[in-house]
């Protein structure tokens, strides 16, 4: 499932472990799920990791950037980018 940047927290977290699709729906914050009141739990499927250094797309999805250098089959050039905010143009177009 795809991640996403906790609005409150700013960790990695992946919309299926949360409330995320709802909190779309009503244009609520995108909570993870230690955030987001109704659950208030780390779920302990991954690490609680931030979001930095992360890629977003351009719908506001997560990429590690090494996943992104899979995808692309070379380096990232830029690693100067930290601000999944800021690197739009270095994820692949999903």
């Amino acid at each position: 499932m795809p991640r996403f940047q906790c609005d409150k927290f700013h960790c990695v977290e992946d919309t299926a472990l949360s409330s995320y699709w709802s909190a779309r729906l009503r244009d609520g914050p995108a909570l993870c799920s230690a955030c987001d009141p109704k659950i208030a739990k780390w779920h302990g499927q991954f690490p609680q990791e931030s979001a930095e250094g992360w890629c977003s797309d351009k719908r506001g999805f997560l990429w590690h950037p090494r996943h992104v250098e899979d995808w692309l089959g070379q380096p990232i050039l830029d690693r100067r980018r930290t601000s999944p905010k800021d690197a739009h143009d270095s994820s692949p177009d999903v």
